[in-house]
């Protein structure tokens, strides 16, 4: 996976041509995951509304190798409704792409994940602090 690769996939979920519900701030279009801004489905099982699948299908066409991890979520339900199988065990990768503020992803050690130095952390949620991502929408 490449810096680009990732930064297309992301950008096309957060673009003003994305199709999905939005919200403008600071001048730009941001898709929301709820209808609700104050509903959020951190550190619980609830994947409906998630862009976590159109980011996750977006590296697919990419031809990107995916591997998807959410410890709340169930995971027979996510391979019946988007066709995605979630690892059990985490790795090292090249891309790391969090798209949920689970608690869990907080007390992780990024270092021991990045297959090398040049390995890319993108915070979609913003709740990393900064001296660990690499970008964060």
């Amino acid at each position: 996976l490449t810096n680009v690769a990732a930064q297309a996939a992301l950008a096309a979920v957060c673009t003003p041509d994305y199709a999905g519900d939005k919200e403008q701030r600071d001048g730009l279009h941001y898709a929301e995951a709820s209808p609700d801004p104050a509903k959020t489905c951190e550190n619980c099982p609830d994947i409906r509304n998630s862009k976590a699948f159109e980011i996750y299908h977006l590296l697919k066409e990419q031809g990107t190798e995916v591997f998807a991890f959410d410890p709340f979520a169930n995971a027979e339900e996510v391979a019946e409704k988007h066709q995605i199988h979630l690892v059990t065990q985490l790795a090292t990768y090249d891309a790391i792409v969090l798209t949920v503020a689970h608690d869990f992803f907080k007390s992780l050690n990024y270092a021991s994940l990045k297959a090398t130095k040049d390995s890319v952390i993108y915070d979609t949620k913003a709740f990393l602090d900064k001296s660990i991502i690499t970008a964060r929408l």
